[in-house]
């Protein structure tokens, strides 16, 4: 397969929720032939985001486009406003909250490998509002490049 021109009008793509965390899919890595998936990520204030984690094979870019999102690379919290961009290089401990007072929307692209197939069985492993069985979250992200990086 190859990639094909993608257009996602605003509102369109996917909607995935896992938890509290919406996910909006506009390129899947279907559609860009595997290089690629393009999502954004809407949180509630207070989001506590998910365990500190590291990839071995894939980069993200976050960028911010309303609120605040707190972002620890590594060691180092930052918190980005709206505008904000942030590379996350392969082999960077990383994870993603918010603060109490403010909700986040972000834009993520994840390359070279996407992510939205690892959502979509994420979000199925929290299907009804049921929380997810931690067992299976771990096989799920053992076959998406996603490994624990210890505590925050």
């Amino acid at each position: 397969m190859s990639a094909i021109p993608v257009i996602c009008p605003p509102g369109g793509g996917a909607v995935l929720t896992i938890g509290p965390a919406r996910n909006y899919v506009k390129i899947t890595g279907a559609e860009a032939d595997g290089r690629l998936d393009v999502a954004e990520i809407s949180l509630a204030p207070g989001y506590a985001g998910p365990p500190p984690h590291v990839h071995t094979r894939i980069d993200h870019i976050f960028y911010v486009l309303e609120g605040t999102l707190r972002v620890r690379l590594g060691q180092s919290d930052h918190l980005l406003a709206a505008g904000s961009c942030t590379f996350i290089p392969a082999g960077t401990p990383h994870t993603y909250a918010t603060t109490e007072a403010a909700s986040a929307r972000f834009l993520t692209v994840n390359t070279p490998e996407p992510l939205d197939v690892y959502i979509s069985e994420l979000a199925a492993a929290f299907s009804a509002g049921t929380i997810a069985n931690p067992e299976v979250v771990t096989q799920i992200q053992a076959h998406h490049d996603i490994l624990p990086a210890g505590p925050p």
